[in-house]
């Protein structure tokens, strides 16, 4: 079964396709760019599928995929730094405030996925509750800033419905799914776990699957 991480794979890079498949870059430079989406999407599906309090095997899925989040993200900045050097110039305090917000979304995301294993939990926060304010604050910060980052950039979303619909489907369905939690409602899970070895096969099998569809997109974008 494919990991329900790759819906909002799908969903996130389709709000870049609406008005066709055109204008493309280079395959190097829209399969960085995909996956970067790919990123954002682990993010706010993460904001989606997520227990509180979170149990085993979910929690286990939970901590990979911020693993995935941070491994996928630092090679859309990293593929980026080797393909063309100068790209370092949006490292620079004089870049635009929407690529600061990616560098410090990036931070963000690394955080949450180093201190989403209990040894470096408990050694950070100390008592649960500090630690599940500090994951949610860190949470939304790292999706605002990954979409601030995205948008700001504008490569691919020039009218107002495209980046409409990437913020519903980034920040609105987290946000939703949240809201249904904090009222005790069910929010529907896209993923059956029955173990925490099934877990990390998902997760394996979710990052391999979103470097492919980046390739497929990236492809697409220059066929």
């Amino acid at each position: 079964m494919l990991p329900a991480y790759l819906l909002f794979v799908c969903l996130t890079l389709s709000t870049t396709l609406l008005d066709g498949r055109l204008p493309a870059g280079e395959f190097t430079w829209d399969f960085l760019n995909a996956l970067g989406f790919c990123g954002l999407a682990a993010l706010a599906y993460l904001g989606w599928d997520s227990e509180s309090p979170a149990k085993q095997p979910a929690l286990r899925l939970h901590s990979n995929l911020a693993i995935v989040a941070a491994v996928i993200t630092g090679a859309h900045v990293i593929g980026f730094l080797v393909w063309d050097p100068t790209v370092v110039e949006y490292l620079k305090p004089r870049a635009p405030w929407y690529m600061h917000a990616g560098t410090v979304g990036l931070v963000c995301v690394l955080i949450l996925a180093i201190t989403s294993f209990p040894t470096p939990r408990k050694r950070v926060y100390g008592r649960f509750p500090r630690f599940r304010g500090w994951h949610l604050g860190l949470s939304i910060a790292a999706l605002g800033l990954a979409v601030w980052h995205v948008l700001g950039a504008g490569f691919y979303l020039h009218a107002w419905y495209h980046q409409l619909l990437l913020g519903l489907v980034a920040i609105g369905l987290p946000t939703l799914a949240y809201v249904r939690r904090r009222v005790s409602k069910p929010v529907p899970s896209f993923a059956r776990i029955t173990a925490t070895t099934h877990a990390d096969r998902q997760s394996v099998v979710g990052l391999v699957a979103a470097i492919a569809v980046a390739g497929l997109y990236a492809g697409l974008k220059n066929v």
